[in-house]
């Protein structure tokens, strides 16, 4: 039976001439898993949200959108919103109540629930979530993987028909983010609930997957299973999303047999390849230190848990560092702390070997250090991205020419002149790192850069970040996006229990790690010594 039938839908934002969805018609079959992809900016959330008559747009829309065989918009408020559930992107702007069992109770006291229906559902949700140590938790206090669990858990207790899910892991680390994969297959597989899933990572989901969907520009470049989809995609500039396997022997094997996941990969490389050394040459760097942490703590109340506990860090002139740890550990607080956003109560943070504190007013106003902050909408307060541009020149003293630079630079002339908040979470957070570069800082400081973007504009965003090393600019990122990190960061540290416990190259650091690593390091393990990226293991199969 479908669930959803879209026909040659067309849609553009108001006071827009541009289509943003052009034509696009498929259907979604009772109890399938269908993923979304396509690059950042091709309408892929404003899809979804046409789904939803609680979050549709507003704009010109042409063609239909059938649930259950009825038009979607002729059916009562009360029915899609139980039905149809949607998790956001982030979990901060669906959580609404204070507790967790609060949360877990809203939807259905909106369904007129007896009190009754709602322990008993409440009972029931947190024994298959595994989240009843959490129902008398404050939702303040919990983490950004557990409060998307929330979030799902809410929504899985109305017992929903089909549930929509937009970049729901952007913001989680690996752990966290393995472990909302797996609760999602099981709700699809053990339930029965339909799943329609926009995702940038697609290594797990594409093996999960019955169909695929990939939105070119607004228009459905395809519609088939995964194995075929990759095929087609494998001709695109989305190539560069598809599964590590997928990309590491896309060009040896036919559609019927792929490998689509890891284990698949990894069996195709033990079964016909002997041990191999893989020869990288660690980045070297023997400029001067520019960042120097020695043993700092910080806790956000007098009588609170320390967050940091005696962190020690030296960052060069010119390095690139990725900071990984789980959600909570601290990441950004170490960022807040360097940006002087944040007091150590003990321990020095230096900027080229003088204290923090001897920099009159706030460091990053100075041109000396840029924050991109992890929710990219909080560095706009304007109209118009442009406006904000402007307004960034003339606090920096900055030519307004520098704007179409940087604008070309990370292509996003185009969105110039729209609103910041109507644009695509990729988009928005291309234009923020604009702002921040708009200052021309020595030193860059981003929490999760990547989040929201596709694999083809990350490869576009490591060129840009190599281009400011070599300017002389010093990058530090927090980021759970582990091929990012691999393929862009000159070192890795983790940050475990309030202290950086390593800080190492790469290939080492992937290498050594079971968890914090990327698909290509496991694939190619005890075969290919120290390769951890795609083009580091396929460079090196054609030497064995």
């Amino acid at each position: 039976m479908e669930i959803f039938r879209v026909e040659n839908l067309s849609f553009a934002y108001p006071d827009s001439k541009q289509k943003v969805l052009d034509n696009v018609s498929f259907c979604v079959n009772d109890g399938e898993f269908v993923t979304l992809c396509g690059k950042s900016g091709s309408s892929k959330t404003t899809l979804l949200k046409m789904l939803k008559p609680q979050l549709t747009p507003k704009g010109d829309k042409t063609g239909g959108i059938f649930y259950k065989g009825e038009n979607l918009y002729d059916i009562e408020n009360a029915v899609t919103a139980a039905k149809i559930g949607y998790v956001m992107q982030n979990p901060e702007t669906q959580i609404v109540c204070d507790t967790v069992k609060k949360e877990l109770a809203f939807g259905l006291e909106n369904m007129g629930k007896s009190p009754f229906e709602i322990k008993r559902r409440i009972a029931e949700i947190s024994a298959f979530f595994g989240i009843e140590e959490w129902v008398n938790k404050n939702t303040n206090q919990l983490s950004g993987g557990e409060k998307q669990l929330v979030s799902l858990a809410s929504i899985i207790a109305m017992n929903p028909d089909v549930i929509i899910l937009d970049e729901p892991t952007s913001q989680l680390d690996p752990v966290a983010t393995d472990s909302f994969f797996n609760l999602l297959e099981k709700i699809n597989r053990q339930l029965g609930i339909t799943v329609i899933l926009s995702e940038h990572n697609l290594e797990r989901c594409f093996s999960m997957s019955d169909r695929v969907l990939f939105l070119d520009d607004g228009r459905l470049a395809c519609d088939d299973t995964p194995r075929k989809a990759c095929v087609e995609i494998l001709k695109s500039d989305m190539k560069v999303a598809l599964p590590s396997a997928t990309r590491i022997f896309g060009e040896e094997f036919s559609a019927e047999s792929l490998p689509l996941n890891i284990r698949e990969g990894r069996k195709i490389i033990l079964d016909g390849y002997n041990k191999s050394t893989c020869e990288i040459d660690n980045h070297r760097n023997d400029n001067d230190d520019v960042i120097n942490l020695e043993d700092v703590w910080f806790r956000y109340e007098k009588n609170g848990e320390d967050v940091l506990r005696g962190v020690n860090l030296s960052v060069k002139k010119s390095e690139i560092l990725a900071i990984h740890g789980s959600n909570g550990s601290g990441k950004t607080t170490l960022l807040n702390v360097i940006s002087k956003l944040r007091k150590a109560y003990h321990g020095d943070v230096k900027l080229y070997n003088r204290a923090i504190a001897d920099y009159k007013g706030n460091s990053l106003y100075r041109g000396i250090i840029g924050f991109l902050p992890q929710n990219p909408k909080t560095v706009f307060s304007n109209k118009t991205v442009r406006e904000d541009f402007l307004e960034s020149c003339k606090a920096h003293s900055k030519d307004e020419n520098i704007i179409d630079e940087i604008s070309e630079k990370l292509g996003i002339s185009h969105l110039l002149d729209r609103h910041p908040f109507d644009i695509s979470g990729g988009e928005i957070q291309k234009c923020a790192l604009g702002r921040v570069l708009i200052s021309q800082p020595e030193i860059i400081l981003l929490d999760e850069p990547t989040k929201g973007l596709d694999a083809f504009y990350k490869s576009e965003l490591s060129e840009i970040f190599e281009k400011l090393s070599q300017e002389g600019k010093t990058l530090v990122i927090v980021t759970h996006d582990v091929e990012f990190s691999a393929t862009t960061a000159h070192s890795c540290a983790m940050l475990f229990d309030g202290e950086i416990i390593c800080k190492e190259p790469p290939q080492v650091f992937f290498s050594e790690n079971y968890f914090y690593t990327t698909s290509s390091a496991i694939i190619a393990k005890d075969v290919i010594k120290n390769a951890v990226t795609v083009s580091q293991v396929t460079e090196n199969l054609k030497k064995i």
